[in-house]
């Protein structure tokens, strides 16, 4: 029994034992340190037993005191243990005694590196002494979803030479030059900027509320300009009026000087012209920029170029020459001033080309969106812990079958049986919540069959984690190769030694047959189990079978009310029926027929009315009518005993049919006990050498008369000799290296 789970090297700790009467079993109330024959001990693991000095305690709420005992109450007992007891370099203690004519209850502690009243970090020292989210503690994820992985990569791509690059930019390097160069725009409202400060070709700018001058190609313009040198694409509509030529008109003298420099370009033999002047027309041949008809003789001369119009603030010839504006092209697209001057401002598209800062570059606020919190730690913490102590994790594959789950199909073991005894866990998706026992399992095509049907189908899109199982309360598990009216065959997996079950209850879990549990009276080596009684609803090939190491117990005594109506009404006295056929019959014995007793008694003479002598003639009684009344109490009496003695019987003859417990003195064979691993204390160690060894009534420990021999599974038997039961009390120990030991306590039954 386990008593507590304590860390090693803690101090001042007590347990609680009971003591128990060795005759009846009934709660010692009155022990105390001075009781006699009282001897309490503790062992540690792998060492000898220590006697632990006895000493009272003035209360229950007592300082600790070593050795210090006082009882509880219905037969608990405090009990104050030395310090050594929890030691470190031991994994438990075992506690136990002796008192005489009691039974001392004892128990086990586990001792352990971690500290269960840490509510912070559970002793653990290599975990953060602060609770999450704190100072000092571990990271949570508010939001949940951190990918640690993806976060250590974007964190690798801030090399020490990117920063050094950026902190180029930053401290006085290139980046304040940079700015310093950007016009504001005041400068651009006032025109003020110098020639260097203007936007040149090659610059990407979406939109300018008043530029002064452009040097290059703009898409379209709206609004007032200054002047333009280049190409332009195209004005909207009205955008260039007189009002907003006016401003910055274009004179008569530059137009021609223009005009007059384009075309002796364009001409093959240029010097027939002068400055303002045309000879002939014949003598222009090619005019640069101009498409060819575009100017003609009979186009000038009918004033297509009017000089005064062109005096009039027009439109720069340089510009014109290299690409002719159409009003078509004007209207088709307009440059949004607005839109160009909020590109130039800090922040836009044109500050990253201008500044030189890369796309993807790694900022403050970028980071701030995707950052790392300490939630997602936590989560991703967790997942990884989780599928660290997971045999295997995955998602299953389509499946319409309860019986079975079908795993990935790829990641799973290819070899039959692999998973068989494992849990199986549904995490996320179709069926969450749901865990099932796998009892076989085809490695072809990934199937595992489960214990029992799944309430909910796992499917595509279920996720599933395998866990280690270890089944300290099953000797085996599987589906029935075989079955018949009162027997049933073990899967091949099963023991082929005979006997090896007899004692053991078969329990159906799932299949054909679900629910019903037999004792196995008979077991063969080829497998087959005969069980009492048979079978109520006959198993089939799809029945799955466990094996329990627990069968028939005999009683030796029934403690006071444990018999009750209740308790055997649902097979045998029934209370309501018992009351009313009493009722019928003692109203029959004492003649009231249907009348309550409470009527007639109420037509009796009161002391009263005897003493005074009131009564009528008819109501005194007569001789002969206590001679009869008489003769019915003898005869009624009588058959109130025979009935009670009929009652008694049957009751007694249920009580006999109770399954027996193990008779004193009395061999016991095929005994049944579970050895743990030492490693974990849960996990069943196989191929051990067993030592038995057996207390009688509190005496000291002896070797077993014969020894043990494994089962499967950690499971082991032992056949008992009469000697080693031959006490009221046995205490049993099995020890083995690499293995806890086990220890189990036994009333026999007096036969």
């Amino acid at each position: 029994m386990l008593l507590d789970i304590v860390k090693k090297g803690s101090t001042d700790r007590s347990v609680v034992l009971r003591i128990i009467d060795s005759t009846d079993g009934t709660p010692e109330t009155g022990v105390t340190f001075e009781t006699a024959g009282i001897d309490l001990w503790y062992r540690r693991e792998g060492a000898v037993k220590t006697s632990i000095t006895e000493a009272t305690l003035a209360t229950l709420d007592a300082a600790h005191a070593d050795g210090g005992f006082l009882a509880i109450a219905d037969g608990y007992y405090r009990l104050d243990l030395p310090d050594a007891a929890f030691a470190t370099a031991a994994n438990y203690v075992d506690i136990g005694g002796t008192v005489t004519g009691m039974v001392v209850i004892g128990g086990r502690v586990r001792l352990v590196n971690f500290d269960l009243e840490d509510a912070v970090r559970g002793g653990l020292t290599a975990l953060p002494n602060a609770a999450a989210d704190a100072a000092g503690g571990l990271p949570i994820s508010d939001a949940g979803g951190l990918d640690l992985d993806a976060k250590l990569a974007n964190t690798n791509e801030v090399t020490a030479a990117r920063m050094g690059a950026l902190t180029d930019l930053i401290d006085g390097g290139r980046l304040d030059l940079l700015i310093d160069d950007i016009p504001t725009t005041a400068e651009f409202n006032a025109r003020t900027l110098v020639a260097a400060d203007y936007v040149v070709v090659g610059d990407t700018l979406a939109a300018v509320t008043t530029v002064g001058s452009v040097t290059g190609a703009v898409g379209s313009v709206t609004g007032a300009v200054g002047s333009v040198t280049g190409a332009v694409g195209s004005v909207a509509a009205n955008g260039i009026t007189a009002t907003s030529i006016a401003a910055d008109a274009i004179n008569a003298a530059a137009v021609k000087a223009d005009a007059v420099t384009k075309i002796q370009a364009g001409l093959a033999t240029p010097t027939n012209i002068t400055a303002g002047t045309i000879t002939t027309a014949t003598n222009v041949t090619t005019v640069n920029g101009l498409a060819a008809g575009v100017i003609t003789a009979a186009a000038i001369a009918t004033g297509a170029i009017d000089a005064d119009a062109i005096a009039d603030n027009a439109i720069d010839a340089g510009a014109i020459a290299a690409d002719a504006i159409t009003a078509a092209k004007i209207a088709a697209s307009a440059i949004d001033l607005a839109t160009f001057a909020a590109d130039c401002k800090t922040g836009s598209a044109l500050n990253a080309q201008i500044v030189g800062i890369d796309a993807n570059a790694i900022t403050a606020t970028a980071i701030a969106t995707d950052a790392i919190t300490a939630a997602k730690v936590a989560a991703d913490a967790v997942t990884k812990i989780a599928n660290g102590a997971a045999v295997l994790n995955g998602t299953a594959q389509g499946n319409v079958d309860p019986n079975v789950i079908v795993l990935a199909a790829a990641g799973p073991s290819a070899l039959d049986d692999y998973y068989n005894g494992c849990l199986v866990a549904i995490q996320s998706g179709t069926g969450l919540g749901q865990a099932r026992l796998i009892v076989d399992y085809t490695g072809a095509t990934k199937t595992a069959t489960v214990d029992r049907a799944w309430e909910t189908i796992p499917i595509a899109d279920s996720v599933y984690r395998i866990l280690a199982f270890s089944g300290i309360l099953l000797a085996d598990t599987g589906i029935a190769a075989a079955v018949g009216a009162a027997t049933i065959t073990l899967a091949p997996s099963a023991p082929a030694v005979a006997d090896t079950y007899v004692g053991h209850t078969v329990y159906i879990s799932g299949g054909t047959g679900v629910g019903q549990a037999r004792i196995i009276t008979a077991y063969t080596a080829g497998r087959v189990a005969t069980v009492s009684p048979a079978w109520t609803t006959a198993l089939g090939a799809d029945s799955i079978y466990k094996i329990l190491p627990v069968g028939q117990v005999r009683v030796n005594s029934v403690l006071n009310d444990a018999i009750t109506a209740a308790a055997l009404a649902p097979a045998a006295i029934d209370a309501a029926t018992f009351a009313a056929d009493v009722d019928a019959e003692a109203r029959s014995w004492v003649g009231l027929a249907a009348a309550n007793l409470d009527t007639q008694l109420a037509d009796l003479p009161t002391v009263a009315e005897v003493t005074a002598r009131t009564l009528v003639a008819a109501d005194y009684a007569t001789a002969a009518a206590l001679a009869v009344v008489d003769d019915f109490v003898d005869t009624e009496v009588a058959a109130i005993l025979a009935a009670v003695d009929t009652e008694v019987a049957s009751i007694l003859t249920k009580v006999n049919n109770l399954p027996e417990g193990i008779s004193k003195n009395t061999a016991l064979a095929n005994f049944m006990f579970f050895m743990a691993q030492s490693a974990d204390h849960v996990s069943g160690a196989t191929g051990l050498a067993v030592t038995a060894s057996r207390s009688l009534d509190g005496a000291a420990f002896a070797a077993c008369a014969n020894v043990p021999v494994e089962v499967s599974n950690g499971i082991y038997k032992i056949n008992l000799a009469a000697t080693d039961l031959n006490a009221d009390v046995v205490t049993l120990r099995f020890s083995a290296a690499a293995a806890d030991d086990t220890i189990i306590t036994i009333k026999t039954e007096v036969v």
